[in-house]
């Protein structure tokens, strides 16, 4: 009988080590205080490629706080999550299936990942096959390289390095920057990155802050106001929005 049970559990792990697939529980990002504080209605786009590398695209409550995906073996799954409220997208945690999978078949999205999970479906919605270029070293030399906000990447000089076949270590750099200023009323503001900086502000300042080229937004988590801020090389747009 003991012989049994031991056969019989052997063959259930085999026909689990050998199946095609397996289950993969995606664990939530753990969400900045000051966003759920600001944002009570914050859900999440979850957006990751099928089978046929279709990019799915799921909005959940974050009391979900988990999903399962069932995740091909030997192929690149690149989930995100997008925090939205509003007409706001922040910028996405991340993972990179299998290489931010644990040995329990469970990921824990994470917001210093979300930068390439971001690169690789963009590059997927571009009908790239991630699994023809080395998306590992990708994941890795990002993780190694990337400022303290990964989010202060070039992500489009990366992606065109990748399509163009010449990508390269040198090819993850961060964006220029430019100091603007900027009047802050009483709150606390904040940019759309979850590694911003917070200014707490009790009356009118004027405040120096850097930005990298593109387009921003600086929120005040008491009044909700907000301002739309645009930069690069050459011009400087700030819009101050009530809310």
């Amino acid at each position: 009988m003991r012989h049994l049970i031991f056969l019989t559990a052997l063959i259930f792990c085999c026909c689990g080590y050998f199946s095609d697939s397996s289950t993969v529980i995606i664990k939530f990002p753990k969400i900045p205080p000051h966003w759920q504080e600001s944002f009570p209605d914050l859900r999440l786009l979850i957006k990751y490629p099928d089978k046929e590398n279709k990019i799915i695209e799921e909005i959940y409550s974050l009391e979900t706080g988990s999903i399962e995906i069932e995740c091909e073996k030997m192929t690149v799954i690149p989930i995100a999550a997008y925090p939205i409220t509003g007409s706001f997208i922040f910028p996405p945690a991340g993972g990179i299936y299998p290489y931010s999978t644990d040995m329990l078949e469970s990921m824990q999205l994470k917001w210093e990942y979300g930068i390439t999970a971001d690169i690789l479906i963009t590059l997927i919605s571009g009908e790239m096959d991630v699994n023809t270029f080395n998306s590992e070293r990708l994941y890795n030399e990002i993780n190694l390289r990337a400022p303290p906000d990964p989010f202060k990447l070039n992500k489009q000089k990366i992606i065109d390095a990748i399509l163009s076949g010449n990508f390269r270590v040198t090819d993850i750099k961060p964006l220029e920057e430019k100091e603007i200023k900027i009047n802050l009323y009483s709150g606390t503001w904040f940019t759309e990155s979850p590694f911003s900086e917070l200014y707490e502000v009790n009356d009118e300042v004027e405040e120096n802050i850097s930005f990298t080229y593109g387009f921003h937004i600086l929120h005040n988590s008491v009044t909700g106001d907000h301002y739309d801020i645009y930069t690069d090389s050459s011009i400087t747009v700030v819009q101050y929005l009530k809310n």
